[in-house]
């Protein structure tokens, strides 16, 4: 039988925005929040999607989502909105669960009936030999997609709007036929269809975003004045350098919104000791300046756990946006199998001296 523990961690949690930082003040609870905060709200919100759907920020209120509708004829994008008040409300019986891992998984499956549909951004399809058709208002316009990336009109493709603006709209067309370079290709458009533009791969992205072509889709690509994220979440460019800085995510982990690295965040798992993280321009700049230090004592979880336990065989993080991290344990059993697992919550806020552990097994790996 599999056994699932919560966690009490007694770790020093240190916060700051230098390295000359000041011990934090923890507090650990079991189980989650009375109340979500927005940061939880918009992970629950991205958890729940359907397959092929991406969320977007839409406002202090809500989100919006794109889904790529493949059982629709012809394939196409759909739109949603939910309120944050929705979302609270669907998961507060969450909170107070006796099984909160089989909640969860319930709540998560059941969340397309509070996903409302809209129909203020154009029509997007992908019709017969992949033929992309635009639509808004009275204009439209139609994208032989083989032919502009080389594909064949045969190839299976996967449509989605990794990026969202008032203004914009990013495409990310996956070819799951392909492979390398030409797996990708992106268009990038206005949301009245007056302007677009169509990019082959990253190399060429890159270039034209050197260049100044996609000036006008800023919006869709920049992290803050001087940086601008390159499709992959890999590599960031400087554009007041014209410079590429690889953000080694082969290494090190790059938070959902592209603002923070964990360094050595992405290692198969995480070690025992202290863990940095970084703004991405520090990172960037080469800075030692940290938005956080994170010192994990494996031994000190096990004595809490009070359980026979070998160690941390398994420990990585699950989600890391701005404003909330959620990391997996398990732990290995001093005889055989698995001790324990356990989902670690914990919020990262301008209050970086008061912290919350919310210890909870959500079924999170």
């Amino acid at each position: 039988m599999k056994v699932k523990f919560i966690l009490f961690i007694t770790s020093l949690f240190v916060l700051s925005a230098c390295t000359n930082s000041a011990a934090s003040s923890e507090s650990y609870k079991v189980g989650l929040p009375e109340e979500f905060s927005p940061a939880m709200l918009e992970f629950l919100a991205t958890y729940s999607m359907p397959m092929y759907s991406t969320i977007h920020k839409q406002d202090e209120d809500g989100f919006t989502y794109s889904h790529f509708n493949v059982e629709n004829n012809p394939e196409r994008i759909d739109y949603f909105i939910t309120s944050k008040k929705e979302v609270a409300n669907h998961f507060a019986s969450l909170i107070q669960s006796d099984n909160q891992e089989a909640r969860f998984n319930e709540l998560t499956k059941d969340f397309e009936s509070v996903m409302e549909p809209i129909e203020e951004y154009p029509e997007i399809e992908l019709g017969e030999d992949n033929l992309l058709t635009l639509r808004s208002g009275d204009k439209e316009t139609s994208i032989e997609l083989a032919e502009k990336f080389n594909w064949n009109p045969e190839d299976e493709l996967v449509v989605s709007i990794p990026r969202l603006s008032d203004k914009s709209i990013f495409l990310l067309l996956k070819n799951t036929d392909a492979s390398g370079e030409n797996r990708n290709g992106y268009i990038l458009l206005s949301k009245d269809l007056t302007s677009s533009f169509v990019v082959g791969n990253r190399d060429s992205f890159l270039k034209n975003l050197n260049n100044g072509e996609l000036n006008e889709f800023k919006d869709l690509l920049l992290l803050n004045e001087q940086y601008a994220l390159i499709p992959g979440d890999t590599h960031i460019l400087d554009y007041e350098n014209k410079t590429t800085h690889d953000l080694d995510a082969t290494k090190n982990k790059i938070s959902r919104d592209g603002k923070y690295v964990w360094l050595g965040g992405n290692k198969e798992s995480l070690k025992k000791g202290t863990h940095q993280l970084q703004r991405t321009e520090d990172y960037i700049a080469g800075s030692e300046d940290y938005y956080a230090e994170i010192q994990l004592d494996y031994d000190d979880i096990t004595d809490e756990l009070q359980i026979e336990s070998a160690g941390v065989d398994a420990s990585r993080i699950v989600y890391f946006n701005e404003g909330l991290v959620i990391l997996y344990l398990r732990f290995n059993s001093a005889i055989t199998g698995t001790a324990g697992t356990t989902n670690v919550i914990f919020e990262l806020s301008e209050d970086q001296e008061n912290l919350t552990f919310y210890l909870a097994d959500l079924g999170l790996q």
